[in-house]
């Protein structure tokens, strides 16, 4: 039996780039076997190759059966940035203009989340008609 595939994104700059590897690690070590991840990463453009390649190579060796996408941020929140708060932030906002048309179901996690268990329950849900759902802290 194949295992469940599930959608999973992150959205990171420069500045948590690394950060976001590490929830990644904890994401495919709790992974177990039960499931895999198509995990998609909203980044700037710029991001460099030697980032992209360090995050692609992770998870190749720790889950052969997950996989990383990257999709480069558009500019739409470019005039957004206040102190506070880098261009990074906003990409979120970004994942229905960016992802494929064939995902029509995803969870997005902050950069410093640490995953505990593998995310089958979470991801098999129903939340009905609505459009989107959270959980506390």
């Amino acid at each position: 039996m194949p295992l469940k595939r599930i959608n999973i994104a992150f959205c990171f700059d420069e500045n948590m780039w690394m950060l976001s590897g590490v929830a990644i690690a904890s994401l495919l070590y709790h992974a177990m076997g039960n499931c895999a991840y198509d995990i998609y990463c909203v980044v700037p453009e710029d991001l460099s190759q030697s980032k992209r390649d360090e995050l692609t190579m992770m998870v190749n060796n720790m889950d052969k059966n997950s996989k990383i996408i990257f999709l480069n941020a558009n500019h739409d929140f470019d005039s957004s940035v206040v102190k506070q708060y880098t261009t990074g932030i906003y990409y979120r906002f970004m994942l229905l203009k960016l992802l494929p048309k064939n995902v029509d179901k995803i969870i997005y996690c902050d950069a410093d989340t640490a995953f505990h268990d593998n995310l089958l329950k979470l991801y098999n849900i129903n939340i009905g008609k609505n459009l989107i759902a959270g959980v506390s802290d």
